[in-house]
């Protein structure tokens, strides 16, 4: 949606509540009274009061306020859309609240991103609004400039839990200075209070007495129920709120703002809007089903298809589950889909804008259309050329269970991914659903095949009642009502529902479609409650206990003691003593930096070069190092860059993240024990000590805070011992106290001689004048001062003040500037252009090693991909095994070892799947940091991609020993040491390329949802040519070398011969009567192909017409009786 979209969305579903009473008594005391007011505020008090939705006057004013009405029309976008930036956004956050109704307003980090400016602009329409309207706003700033903390009334400060302070704004610093402690005059108060209640930062505010002692906050808690603020607010809160004053508009009586019917047609015109939006994924989706219709068109093709024969029947059976099949995965994508969603969903049901069956009922209604067309082209397509039943009634009987079938499909998997609500554990939910109703479908296993204490599923089986529906539409049709044979008064298609444990009974159609309409129905009631009642998964932040604190403090103090003597003394600007100075051990080389003509530009070709980290757009100009042109290669050896958005693996905790950067970018020369050693210096140094052994988890969802998480973006980097520092906003997120913490780290760094260039928003004094230098430019990239700021900004200010119409490229300044940057761009004499002996610290072996050590913790420590895996093995283990109880011990007829073969198929298929499936987000997630590493020269792309490839063969390996345990001794095969070593070798190969597909379709791919869209075509093709419900004898002739590019085929190849490929057993054949040893079985369904002649020959039996056939079997039974052999052999 655009921004303007969304607001005008909020409004909408807000609806004017008590405001818009409001302006109507305004207008009608104003008419009373005579009063003209001015036109222009007439019309809006008018428009707003009459509720125009034309105009939307109110969402444009906010917009207006927020600095949005320059992007309203452009799409707020995510990381595969292209969209507002990141402050753009959390405007639009606060617009959507604020174009409500709300009397209250709980703002957490409003100002995250934005300038000053803009800050100050919506804090001053809040105090307005909050005044005029009688409202009560609290809100929780980062590093607040001065006038924008004047706006305030009351001040709120929390820490640790406890109040220190909740009062008038004026009294704050009043209470702090009766405590013992005064605000400089240039500090700026907000920066005050956050630091005064730190026992690290308080000390320099002391003013009593030279005999300081920190102050806890308990102690500042427990001191402010004895000063007046604090006592008389005690006194308020003890006397209880008489009702009577209560006004009877104060509190909502409606759990929404607008009328139920009104929200439904909102979310009616709101999912339509999405699916016009989201156009091209139905685009992508009838490209998709085209391409199905015509494999299948071009594999069960009406010339190949007879309706003569059992076995014709088989292939025609095939046809029918492989549609439904297609049908059922159709729904799956579904899952990330919603998934993708469902933050907003969750956002939107808390603030009340809508009951969750406002999206469930429209979503529903308006995937019918789609469902009834898709549907439509399916049977329109392939029916008369496959060469089922020509009954037109037939035909549309078809379509009708094909829509219902698909219906229940999205519901079904949208059920799934509001369960699951995570998508590693959405698609492991939906990967078993799928099972299950596939397995106990009918199909895969006979119902006659199914235990008695699993028949229960097969009664549940969604998949069954289609099956049954197709199968009774299909097989009681003209085409198959003909005599089996001479021994059965049955016709054919009926023999074949009976030989395949189908129901044959006409009515057995509409007793599917019904069921499916019923669990259609029963599914979208599901998801509306999973959606109202279940919660997003839980936030987890980092903790670490006491003792192991201790003990890591003791350590790192003494490690810091030892390290004192070699570090780089020099006056910062706290104005500190120099011994309890923090620095960088490592020595580094001093470089200079120049650029000129520079020009940056987002919109452009893709060919265009690019330079530095930044992946998109294209830089003009020239940029020297030390007097040489810049070259990436070694530049990244020297350089560090902090981005905005703080990229780092989940699953390793912060010392391990550092230590992982230090093995990789530090020289290859440096001591293990010297890395550890730094790692701990720079932990210490950005103060993230009491962390080190915290996970850093994924951003807004678990583990390290925004502040921590870019703390420890700055440490990666300094681990690199860089000469220049590049940071983007490292202050953004932090409060005051965070901010002064790392720019005073980035201020130690300097006194090393390194250099620092640094991005900022909404700098506080401190901040600011830590600063030597400001590169000062307005929008469009136009240079307004390059200079030193000088003692409290006098530079800065001079410069300003001596204007008068001059602009900075006339100035004396720039002449400065540029011929200094002219002297930096020619090399010295001593200097020499930048050159390592290889690209990258370590050799490629080193690299590979590092890189798995990394992956190995994150896997381990990864519970939601490793073992939901492993549980999701033996879950299906146990299934598998009882379901198919005994299977592999029975040999005696052809459905026995389809049987075995459905069970080796399904386990194939969906652990396969399921495997392909859940590793693409972890690989995603990798991947995303991976970009940033590389970019840094920590690594290349091969030993990366080696080690995630690597560190799956074992927990493969444990995969398939779990399934092939539990299911080889359930199933009961033939025990053998030799047949068990070959399974559990098929097995774990099947395992690993369905893995590897799955990290290969990441790699193709720009995210996981796309490589599920991708990877879908493959799952049919193998699914469709495994052998299993075509086999390979009945394949077309041009489809049949698919057959062996088909991995699945050589798995169930593989599988069926390691176990039966050396019995000579004889097995009753489907006809009932005929039997056949099971090595040659196995050789008519998977072996090579027969000789050219007996090619021929079998096709010529086949065109054999019926009187033929009756003299041959004449002729036949003549012979028999002259032998005295038994006719019924025959």
């Amino acid at each position: 949606m655009t921004v303007r979209e969304t607001i005008e969305f909020s409004k909408r579903c807000q609806g004017f509540g008590f405001k818009h009473d409001l302006l109507l008594e305004l207008l009608r005391r104003e008419r009373d009274a005579g009063i003209k007011p001015d036109e222009d505020l007439d019309i809006f008090v008018k428009a707003l009061a009459l509720g125009d939705q034309k105009t939307n006057l109110a969402v444009d004013y906010i917009m207006k306020i927020l600095r949005l009405d320059i992007c309203a029309d452009t799409l707020v976008g995510d990381e595969m859309l292209k969209g507002i930036s990141g402050g753009q956004k959390k405007r639009l956050t606060t617009g959507e609240l604020l174009v409500g109704t709300s009397r209250v307003l709980f703002m957490d980090e409003i100002s995250t991103g934005l300038d000053s400016s803009t800050t100050h602009q919506i804090i001053k329409y809040l105090r307005h609004a909050t005044h005029a309207f009688d409202e009560t706003t609290v809100i929780s700033l980062l590093q607040p400039d001065p006038e924008t903390y004047e706006l305030f009334d009351d001040i709120i400060l929390l820490c640790e839990g406890k109040i220190v302070y909740q009062g008038p704004r004026e009294a704050a610093l009043e209470f702090f200075a009766f405590m013992g402690f005064r605000c400089p005059d240039r500090k700026n108060v907000a920066d005050f209070l956050q630091e005064v209640i730190s026992e690290k930062d308080q000390g320099q505010y002391w003013f009593l007495d030279n005999h300081y002692q920190s102050v806890p906050v308990a102690k500042f808690a427990e001191a402010f129920q004895s000063f007046w603020v604090g006592s008389t607010l005690s006194q308020e809160l003890a006397v209880p709120f008489d009702r009577r004053y209560n006004h009877p508009a104060a509190l909502s009586t409606s759990t929404y703002g607008v009328k139920r019917l009104e929200l439904l047609k909102i979310g009616f015109s709101w999912q339509m809007l999405l699916m016009r939006r989201n156009s091209f994924v139905y685009i992508f989706k009838f490209i998709q089903l085209l391409f199905i219709i015509m494999i299948m068109m071009t594999v069960f093709f009406r010339t190949t298809m007879h309706h003569n024969t059992l076995d014709d029947g088989g292939v025609y059976l095939g046809a029918l589950y492989f549609a439904m099949v297609m049908i059922l995965f159709n729904g799956f994508m579904e899952v990330p889909m919603l998934i993708a969603k469902l933050p907003v969903l969750y956002k939107h049901r808390d603030l009340c804008f809508y009951p969750c069956w406002v999206y469930t009922l429209p979503s529903w209604v308006l995937s019918i259309p789609s469902s009834l067309v898709e549907s439509c082209i399916w049977v329109g397509a392939t029916y008369y050329v496959v060469g089922f039943d020509p009954q037109i009634t037939r035909c549309l009987q078809q379509v009708l269970l094909y829509f219902i079938l698909h219906q229940m499909s999205i519901a079904l998997f949208r059920v799934m991914a509001s369960l699951g609500r995570n998508l590693i554990v959405a698609n492991t939910f939906g990967s078993f659903a799928l099972l299950v109703v596939m397995a106990l479908g009918g199909f895969i296993l006979s119902r006659d095949s199914i235990p008695c204490w699993w028949i229960w599923g097969y009664w549940f089986s969604p998949l069954m009642y289609a099956q049954n529906a197709a199968s009774v539409n299909e097989f009681l049709g003209q085409s198959w009502d003909k005599k089996a044979g001479n021994n059965t008064i049955l016709s054919l298609g009926k023999m074949l529902l009976k030989a395949r444990s189908l129901f044959p009974e006409s009515y057995w159609y509409w007793i599917g479609v019904g069921a499916l309409l019923g669990y259609t129905i029963l599914f979208n009631i599901l998801l509306t409650v999973f959606l109202t009642y279940l919660k997003p998964l839980g936030k987890q932040q980092a903790v670490v206990s006491k003792e192991d604190l201790k003990d890591k403090r003791k350590e790192i103090r003494h490690t810091i003691l030892e390290l004192r003597e070699y570090l780089e003394h020099s006056h910062s600007y706290t104005g500190r003593d120099n011994i309890k100075q923090k620095g960088m051990v490592l020595p580094f080389q001093p470089l200079s930096m120049s650029f000129s003509n520079i020009n940056y530009y987002v919109d452009v070709p893709g060919e265009l070069k690019q330079r530095g980290r930044k992946t998109g757009g294209v830089i003009e100009g020239s940029i020297h190092i030390s007097g040489f042109p810049k070259k990436q290669e070694t530049f990244a050896r020297i350089s560090g860059y902090c981005e905005q958005n703080d990229i780092h693996s989940p699953c390793l905790t912060v010392h391990e993240s550092l230590l992982f950067s230090a093995c990789l970018r530090l020289p290859s020369q440096v001591e293990l024990k010297t890395q550890r050693e730094f790692v701990d210096e720079v932990m210490d140094l950005v103060e993230l000590t009491p962390l080190c052994g915290a996970l850093v988890g994924l951003p807004g969802v678990d583990g390290l805070s925004t502040e921590q998480r870019k703390r420890l973006t700055i440490a990666v980097e300094l681990i690199a011992n860089p000469s220049i520092v590049f940071m983007d906003e490292p202050t953004s997120g932090l409060d005051a106290r965070a901010a002064a913490i790392v720019m005073r780290t980035v201020r130690n760094i300097v006194n090393t001689g390194r250099t620092i260039v640094c991005t900022i928003h909404q700098p506080s004094i401190d901040i600011f004048e830590s600063f030597d230098e400001l590169l000062l430019m307005k929008r469009g990239g136009e240079l307004i001062y390059a200079g030193p700021l000088g003692i409290r900004s006098r530079e800065l200010i001079r410069f300003f003040e001596a204007v008068q119409g001059e602009i900075y490229r006339r100035s004396s300044l720039f002449q400065k500037n540029q011929e200094l940057v002219e002297s930096l761009s020619k090399p010295n004499g001593d200097s020499s252009d930048l050159h390592f002996p290889s690209k990258y610290s370590l050799s490629f072996f080193a690299q590979f090693l590092a890189c798995l050590w990394k992956q190995n913790l994150s896997y381990w420590r990864n519970p939601q991909y490793t073992a939901v895996r492993f549980f999701y093995t033996v879950i299906i283990s146990l299934m598998f095994g009882t379901i198919c109880w005994r299977y592999g011990s029975k040999r005696d007829t052809q459905q026995d070892i389809f049987n075995a073969m459905g069970s080796m198929y399904a386990a194939v298929l969906f652990i396969g799947i399921t495997n392909a499936t859940a590793v693409q987000p972890v690989i995603s997630v990798e991947r995303s940091v991976s970009y940033r590493e590389r970019a840094a020269g920590m690594y290349s792309a091969l030993p990366f991609a080696f080690a995630q490839v690597t560190i799956e063969f074992p927990y493969v390996f444990v995969q398939s020993v779990i399934y092939s345990s539990i299911f080889y001794f359930m199933a009961s095969f033939e025990w053998s040491p030799w047949k068990f070593i070959w399974y559990l070798y098929f097995m774990y190969f099947t395992l690993l390329y369905f893995t590897f597909f799955g990290m290969m379709t990441i790699a193709v791919t720009p995210n996981h949802n796309v490589a599920a869209v991708l990877a879908a075509p493959f799952y049919m093709m193998w699914n469709l040519f495994s052998g299993f419900m075509i086999s390979h004898m009945r394949i077309p002739i041009w489809w049949r070398w698919y057959y062996w590019a088909n991995p699945i085929a050589w798995s169930l190849y593989g599988l069926l011969t390691s176990q039966f490929g050396d019995m000579d057993e004889l097995v009753k054949l489907s006809d009932g009567v005929q039997s056949m040893p099971i090595k040659q079985l196995l050789k008519d369904q998977f072996g090579p192909s027969t000789s050219r002649r007996d090619e021929k020959e079998e096709l010529n039996i086949v065109h054999f017409n019926n009187r033929q056939i009756r003299s041959l079997t004449k002729i036949l039974l003549n012979i028999l009786e002259e032998r005295n052999l038994s006719a019924a052999r025959l």
